[in-house]
This record gives structure tokens, sequence and C-alpha cells, in this order.
């Protein structure tokens, strides 16, 4: 998962190359999908701000859902 967010955020960034808001929204999503927070608050920000992907408040919500789920309810997500 880490070197999964690592990736997202050198694609996010343009790091060593051209940004690729495509290859960067993959990785935080296998980030995601190993469990990191980070990668879901991340996802959820894609969807709200449209990076690399269409705006979609539904989406974002679900992700700021599972992200506050996997860091232990209602702590302040």
């Amino acid at each position: 998962a880490d070197a999964a967010m690592h990736l997202g955020s050198i694609y996010f960034e343009g790091l060593g190359g051209e940004r690729n808001l495509t290859k960067a929204f993959a990785a935080f999503t296998k980030a995601a999908g190993a469990g990191r927070v980070s990668a879901m608050l991340t996802l959820a920000d894609f969807h709200l701000k449209g990076h690399g992907v269409p705006v979609d408040f539904a989406k974002a919500e679900e992700w700021l859902r599972r992200a506050q789920a996997k860091a232990g309810g209602d702590n302040g997500l």
C-alpha cells in the first residue's frame, strides 16, 4: 500500500515526467483497496474536485465513509 500511495503521488504531482491523473487514480485506488485511509481520502478529493474523473459527490461521500469506517468510526473524519 505504501508503494502504491507513493506512486500515486508521483503521478499526481508529475515528478520525473508529465502529470498523469489516470495513473494516479489507479495507484490510489490500489492503495485504498489495501486499506490505506489516506488513499481513501485522496480518492474522495479526486471525486470532489474532478481530478481526472467527473465530479461525483456520491462517490466522494462513499470514500469518506470508507475512510471513517477503516479509521475506527467517529474520529473527526
